[in-house]
């Protein structure tokens, strides 16, 4: 049997958090919420007071005046009531889903925000899965909850008045009464608790699914899905996923099912019992029929009252499981330096020096050491290849350098200062990269390569690293030149590049932002020979008053760097100039014989026209 999980939060804490938020966002919603609970107590109340009234009014034998301003007070009451609560509710229901996308925003702002090991690690991925999942309708608790607990009190209300005049008739009828919803209530506490159990169970699948629809729907992957015939694999993998998904739906909704049942067949065994001892006083002469009314039309109203109570507070309990799945997420803890932390070293003092002091890094609760023990000192200014097989830990080394992962062991020094003591973002500001994933803005190009949007943009400072970058005269091309707009799921008339030009375009972006410390992983990857062999003679410049850093499997593009550091099984093999490693013989030699069949020793022999000169 699946061990119980504690929620992180209780139902009260969760109400709490809902409701100071909703006072800080929104206090007009807030205070009209309120405003609307006494409509809702009293319209119905009054609609069961008017019978009375009028009996009475007829029995007593009272003026036609009296009668008639009886009757048009109470109906007055009820149309005012009507009115109000017609508006209140339109309104509300118009203006809360803005309380859904606060939210939202706040999900995607931690995404934005927060320690990048909480984005690539497998329980902050399930964090975030069931995050969404708990914020992504109408019906969700962030958004549902405030027309729930504006019910909820107003239901308690109502059990409080219709309660009161039940008392004066038999206190045991309240007792029973409760009873019996306290019955009903813990069924539908129990069909709760196990889909939140369980939750963990159809998260990944839903994980899956939400892939396969965002894959269907991108048109990029659409030409593999034509040559490769992938479709019919799409559809299996597609319905098998959702014949899981619904099995668990089914266990839930047949344990909400029984719940329902049993609640109702509580309120059918609550009302026969009330309605019969109602019977028997009147029978018994002991209750007038103006009393029979009321009392009959309360019994009715009080067993609503707390059919909608236990129904909202079930639905709220419901919610508040939801509400600890959005604020687990918001609250993941970082690790990195949020706070003041160390001065960066001066520009005047740049380029940095960088020191790796036995690092080892391993990914949460894995058994493989992705570095082990791995221990370089980089002087300032110098130009360094990381180059090694797929696999050997070369982006790792990058991702810790730039405080994306922190070390299991060991520690990294910039200028001989540990990083761990310099503020996150300040941090940041001392390395410009070139990653192999690529990642547009829909924006326009001149935006791209100074993506700080809030700051003006120095144009001649952009064309000068699309200059450096190899891509002006592509630029210079286009009908806006470095006005036009990127990615064309947004923009209609948006520029298309090759992968080649976007990793110059990123190139470009680099250079832009003045950093101390340049980092080009596999930036030639998509690049034509030609191409890579321009960028490796322009390599000096490009890196000019930086130290830098550039990451490759292909041992030939690396040898105008300073010195190179050979990556294997996540240690390091071989250090030394290209020359110094040849003369090894060792694990760096063998493997450039072994690809040196495919790249030519002196590139610069390459002509234009592919021959050889």
């Amino acid at each position: 049997m699946k061990p119980r999980i504690k929620p992180e939060y209780s139902t009260i804490q969760n109400i709490g958090y809902i409701l100071h938020n909703l006072w800080h966002w929104n206090k007009k919603l807030y205070l009209l919420s309120i405003a609307r609970i006494p409509v809702l107590v009293f319209l119905p109340f009054l609609g069961i007071l008017m019978p009375k009234l009028v009996i009475d009014c007829l029995t007593e034998k009272i003026s036609l005046w009296h009668f008639v301003s009886v009757v048009a007070l109470i109906t007055l009451g009820i149309v005012l009531c009507n009115v109000i609560s017609q508006s209140l509710s339109g309104w509300i229901s118009w203006n809360v889903t803005s309380n859904r996308l606060r939210y939202l925003g706040l999900l995607y702002e931690k995404i934005m925000d927060t320690d990048y090991e909480n984005l690539e690690s497998p329980e902050g991925k399930k964090r975030l899965e069931k995050a969404f999942q708990a914020n992504h309708t109408n019906s969700n608790g962030t958004e549902a909850i405030i027309e729930a607990l504006i019910l909820l009190v107003a239901n308690f209300f109502g059990i409080v008045l219709y309660g009161s005049i039940l008392t004066a008739l038999n206190p045991l009828i309240i007792a029973f009464l409760l009873g019996t919803a306290v019955v009903g209530l813990l069924f539908a506490r129990h069909a709760q608790n196990y889909e939140h159990q369980h939750k963990d169970d159809w998260t990944p699948t839903e994980k899956k699914l939400d892939y396969l629809i965002r894959e269907c729907d991108d048109f990029s992957a659409g030409k593999d899905l034509r040559l490769y015939r992938m479709t019919h694999w799409f559809g299996q993998r597609f319905q098998g996923l959702l014949d899981n998904r619904q099995l668990w739906l089914k266990r839930v909704a047949l344990r909400h099912y029984l719940a329902d049942g049993s609640i109702g067949i509580m309120t059918l065994l609550r009302d026969s019992v009330a309605y019969v001892y109602l019977l028997y006083l009147v029978l018994s002469g002991r209750m007038t029929v103006a009393n029979f009314t009321l009392y009959f039309g309360t019994i009715a109203g009080f067993s609503i009252w707390m059919t909608g109570f236990t129904d909202q507070l079930s639905k709220i309990q419901h919610m508040s499981l939801e509400i600890c799945d959005v604020r687990n997420y918001l609250n993941m803890k970082n690790r990195d330096n949020r706070e003041e932390g160390t001065p960066l070293p001066e520009k005047k003092s740049w380029p940095c020096s960088i020191t790796f002091e036995h690092v080892t890094f391993s990914y949460p609760n894995g058994e493989r050491k992705i570095l082990n023990d791995v221990s370089f000192h980089i002087k300032r200014g110098e130009k360094i290849a990381l180059v090694g097989l797929n696999g050997a830990g070369k982006t790792t080394c990058i991702k810790l350098l730039c405080g994306f992962y922190h070390p299991t062991s060991g520690r990294i020094l910039i200028d001989g200062k540990d990083m761990t003591v310099f503020n996150r973002d300040d941090y940041y500001q001392l390395f410009t990269a070139v990653f192999q994933d690529i990642h547009l803005l829909p924006v326009t190009i001149a935006q791209n390569i100074a993506p700080q949007l809030n700051n003006p943009i120095d144009y001649d400072k952009v064309e000068n690293c699309l200059k450096l970058a190899g891509l002006k005269e592509k630029i210079s091309s286009l009908p806006e030149d470095v006005h036009t707009m990127l990615v064309k799921e947004v923009n209609e008339n948006a520029a298309q590049f090759s992968g080649g030009e976007l990793q110059k375009l990123l190139l470009a972006r680099a250079l832009y932002k003045e950093s101390p410390v340049l980092i080009l992983d596999e930036p030639t990857a998509a690049l034509d020979p030609i191409a890579e062999n321009e960028l490796y003679q322009r390599y000096g410049k490009l890196v000019s008053g930086r130290t830098s850093i550039f990451i490759s499997h292909r041992l030939s593009s690396t040898r105008f760097c300073d010195r190179i550091v050979f990556l294997s099984d996540g240690k390091i093999a071989e250090n030394g100039t290209h020359d110094e490693l040849m003369k090894k013989k060792g694990k760096y030699a063998k493997l450039f014989a072994i690809q040196s069949h495919y790249y030519k020793d002196d590139m610069d022999t390459t002509a234009v026209g592919g021959e050889q000169s």
